[in-house]
């Protein structure tokens, strides 16, 4: 049997994506130099329509379950690749500058 997560095409979660950035740039004190991790619950509907559960301000990265086991060390690998590569390309633009 395929998990939830198998079954679902990137544009679902992109759709998904797209729907929350607004919510969280006009509810969430944003700033372009900083991070924050927050944790989303979506559930997909039979016509797959996305509909939001919650939004956690402070999501546990602790490692609890089997699904965590299998989730949350990517999640930190992905996190922190994507933290690198930001940082990267802050430090070309600055180059560039100077």
């Amino acid at each position: 049997m395929a998990d939830a997560a198998s079954v679902l095409v990137s544009s679902d979660w992109e759709r998904v994506r797209d729907a929350l950035v607004p919510v969280f740039r006009n509810k969430v004190p944003w700033r372009d130099d900083t991070w924050q991790l927050v944790g989303v619950d979506v559930v997909f509907d039979t016509s797959g329509s996305a509909w939001l559960l919650e939004v956690q301000t402070n999501p546990s990265l602790s490692v609890k379950s089997e699904v965590d086991t299998r989730v949350k060390p990517q999640l930190c690998a992905d996190i922190v690749q994507r933290m690198l590569a930001a940082n990267a390309r802050d430090l070309v633009h600055w180059a560039i500058i100077r």
